[in-house]
């Protein structure tokens, strides 16, 4: 991908190339599963407290 000048001017060059490492697609996964679950545990603990008056 060419950036022209816009990265030379930060002393990064003009071009970049992409390619996906399988050990960053792993901890993508993973990381997005753990967020996942962490935020469908925190609303379930949060709603298993409310009655059920409160939660309508």
């Amino acid at each position: 991908m060419n950036w022209g000048e816009i990265t030379e001017s930060f002393g990064l060059g003009e071009t970049f190339y992409f390619a996906l490492a399988p050990e960053h697609a792993i901890a993508g996964l993973i990381s997005g599963i753990a967020i996942a679950c962490t935020g469908s545990l925190y609303a379930g603990w949060v709603s298993s407290r409310m009655s059920i008056m409160e939660s309508l």
